[in-house]
């Protein structure tokens, strides 16, 4: 797996993974806020370590940008893959989405 040229867009640092020229799956993170945006893979590639690659690259990334930790408002089902890779669940609230609409999620949390 390959990851393409980390890419400043606003305020996130967005990761691109790719195997075999094929785009796998992303991921971002807000360096000023030390948020964990978004992890997503490909359902056909879900399960492979692609989602684990790309979160340990974006925890690289933010270490070499100075942050000593990351959080993100989970989605439910999304919390076994964080906890598995050391973030805390720090409780359940709502996360409003961009649309305005409201979505259940855990608050996590883990320190690089």
């Amino acid at each position: 797996m390959a990851f393409a040229d980390n890419t400043v867009i606003g305020e996130e640092t967005r990761i691109v993974a790719e195997i075999n020229g094929q785009i796998v799956g992303f991921g971002a993170i807000v360096v000023s806020n030390s948020e964990l945006r978004a992890v997503y893979v490909s359902p056909s590639f879900g399960r492979s370590g692609v989602g684990t690659a790309i979160l340990q690259e974006l925890e690289r990334l933010a270490r070499e940008r100075g942050l000593s930790e990351l959080h993100l408002n989970a989605s439910l089902n999304a919390e076994p893959f964080y906890q598995v890779n050391s973030y805390i669940n720090e409780g359940f609230e709502e996360h409003i989405l961009r649309s305005g609409r409201k979505m259940p999620s855990i608050r996590m949390r883990k320190k690089l």
